[in-house]
């Protein structure tokens, strides 16, 4: 059987990898691992720049790594950064002499994509170890220069942020300060009960508690942990423990004992910190989950597997809804008139796939669009339209990248104004050229399933949608005074004839508007 055979080369903060792996029984096969130790993150989180010195360095890393793709005879490859790339003031810089010294492009993942990724692996290995998830559950990815945080009830994601403090970031923020009279665990742990204390759950109580990052593996061995697959158990009191008993000690004395260097000792003692404090901040809670995972496998597995694409889309989808509705009803959220445009707005994309050409993931923004553009606050003011898109393209969404948030804050502003084409001209230069088309199309579609329930009492039944000579012709029985809904969708058709130059038509079945 002849497998499929890929790479991924990540530039991380402390090393630069390489992960080649094959498709075997719908599963990613690990067949070769290489790492080069830099000091990428030092640079970065300590200058905000990565110096020429690092990127020559980095230069002839990928140049060694790039003739071993060769001697696998692999084709299928993809580089790829985070938090170091993301947080480097000339990365751009770094990319385009990557780019052109290396001949290879450098994908930098976004916060929301790198979390949502390192999530749906870490379910995924937690499903596959007969473990099934009951009331809130809290999941902390501890990066190099961010935590992850999200909430979730059952399966459904509630809560999702990115703080911008990490294991790495940590020690360089206060390397002077280790063996010091400061208490570094007092402070996380005080940093760490006001960041959960912000999450308003009900009862405040977590059933579970996941933790995953770079040094899982180490804390595990370190903690007696449990393992089961690729799922370490590890019982809160140890990882207190052994926050105890590295805080007794220095850095020197920490690498010595556990045989690594002094940086990534300090990081082991700042991991365990944080680790301890989410802990001791959860109380009842028996055991802690620790997938094993990292970002480079779990984008190898998207190169190699066609169902993992799949089902990671589907994931997003869900996990996006889910977050977005439990956002929506603390402004309340008038569900029956999201779910009525939402189909609105599906019926009529479907129907102009012809001429939208967008792809079946656009149906996400309109579905995310449909409960946020009623609860924004300030929606609906035209004056505030610029208020209303910066809200929006402001959240951390997992799993949707900030262009597409900017446009769903594009299509949530426009979306209430009576003049949509005179309002959204004053907020496109807002949007990145390459999406501003799309912004507009979708933002044409939505605003026209809007009117179709403007008094937000679902008055249209039997709803149908076609096209017919240039007509989008919508057809529906109303039980009541549509008034409204019909003078909303004539305010409305003028803006989505001047993006696809097809006219909207609304038939009602009743005698008032024969």
């Amino acid at each position: 059987m002849k497998y499929k055979i890929a790479a991924v080369i990540e530039i991380g903060s402390r090393n630069v990898s390489m992960y080649i792996g094959q498709l075997k029984s719908n599963s990613a096969e690990i067949i070769d691992i290489l790492e080069h130790p830099t000091d990428l993150g030092h640079d970065v989180f300590c200058n905000a720049k990565i110096s020429f010195e690092s990127l020559w360095e980095l230069s002839d890393i990928l140049d060694k790594f790039k003739n071993v793709l060769k001697t696998y005879n692999i084709t299928n490859y993809k580089v790829i950064s985070c938090s170091v790339m993301r947080e480097a003031l000339n990365s751009d810089l770094v990319r385009d002499q990557i780019s052109i010294i290396n001949n290879m492009k450098t994908d930098i993942l976004e916060d929301t994509n790198e979390k949502s990724l390192i999530y749906y692996d870490s379910f995924n290995i937690i499903k596959n170890s007969d473990i099934k998830l009951e009331g809130y559950s809290l999941f902390a990815y501890i990066g190099a220069g961010n935590i992850g945080i999200s909430v979730y009830s059952g399966d459904k994601m509630i809560y999702f942020k990115n703080i911008p403090i990490g294991a790495f970031k940590i020690n360089d923020m206060f390397m002077d300060i280790h063996g010091d009279t400061i208490d570094l665990p007092s402070i996380i742990q005080e940093y760490i009960c006001d960041m959960l204390n912000s999450f308003n759950i009900p009862d405040a109580t977590f059933s579970n508690i996941i933790l995953t990052g770079q040094e899982i593996s180490l804390i595990s061995s370190l903690s007696d942990a449990d393992k089961k697959n690729e799922l370490y158990i590890i019982k809160p009191e140890r990882i207190i423990g052994l926050r105890d008993t590295l805080y007794k000690m220095n850095v020197e004395n920490i690498a010595s004992r556990y045989n690594v260097s002094e940086t990534e000792a300090a990081i082991l003692y700042n991991s365990v910190s944080i680790y301890a404090a989410i802990a001791e901040n959860c109380e009842n809670i028996k055991s802690i989950y620790c997938p094993e995972v990292n970002i480079s496998k779990a984008v190898l597995k998207q190169l190699i597997s066609e169902k993992t694409v799949a089902e990671y889309k589907d994931y997003i989808s869900k996990t996006a809804i889910s977050y977005v509705k439990h956002l929506c009803q603390s402004w309340n959220l008038d569900s029956k008139h999201a779910e009525t445009v939402e189909d609105y707005a599906c019926r009529i994309f479907d129907k102009m796939r012809s001429f939208h050409g967008l792809g079946a993931e656009n149906k996400l923004i309109l579905r995310m669009c449909s409960m946020l553009y009623q609860c924004t606050p300030f929606a609906g003011f035209k004056s505030d339209s610029i208020s209303v898109l910066n809200l929006i393209s402001s959240m951390d969404i997992s799993g949707i990248n900030k262009s597409d948030t900017l446009i769903t804050g594009f299509i949530t502003a426009a979306s209430r104004a009576i003049n949509p084409i005179e309002d959204t001209a004053r907020i496109a230069d807002m949007l990145p050229d390459s999406k501003r088309i799309a912004a507009y199309k979708l933002s044409a579609i939505f605003s026209l399933a809007c009117s179709l329930d403007y008094s937000k009492k679902q008055k249209l039944k039997d709803l149908k949608v076609s096209l017919s000579q240039n007509k989008l012709i919508i057809k529906a029985n109303n039980a009541s005074n549509s008034s409204l809904e019909k003078w909303a969708f004539d305010k409305k058709s003028g803006y989505f004839k001047s993006i696809f130059g097809i006219s909207p038509h609304l038939k009602l079945n009743s005698s008032m508007f024969k």
